[in-house]
């Protein structure tokens, strides 16, 4: 998990986006128990968390060496082999560039790679977070 982190954090800085800590990380694998998947290699990884029947892709993060061989999609389709042998039925990639939202701009190629799996698109009234000093 330590490893995974430390790519996971270099990626949330280089791109400019929220990431949880790592005692936020922590907790969600310590929530999630025995249903949290980390599907990783040293190049980076991906956390899948599963509840009743849905796989949900939760974060994921990958060094240079990694986006050069194509991690990500490589890690998700292993993900989704995992999730159909878990005998799930849904698999939620939880977020796509929303034009209600402005901030979400930045997410268009993200977005076009999560499309590309095919898939319903669902949408709900928006995602807030409250945050606390």
């Amino acid at each position: 998990l330590v490893e995974f982190f430390r790519i996971y954090k270099q990626n949330t800085s280089k791109q400019k986006f929220w990431g949880l800590n790592y005692k936020q990380l922590n907790d969600l694998f310590k929530c999630f128990s025995r249903k949290v998947y980390l599907l990783r290699s040293d190049e980076g990884g991906l956390v899948l968390l599963v509840h009743d029947g849905v796989a949900y892709y939760s974060h994921n993060g990958v060094n240079k060496k990694g986006r050069q061989k194509y991690l990500p999609t490589l890690l998700t389709f292993e993900a989704i082999r995992l999730a159909k042998k878990m005998g799930c039925q849904c698999f939620d990639f939880e977020g796509i560039e929303d034009e209600r939202f402005l901030v979400t701009k930045k997410w268009r190629g993200f977005s076009r790679f999560k499309k590309s799996f095919g898939g319903k698109e669902v949408e709900y009234l928006g995602s807030f977070s409250k945050f606390f000093n």
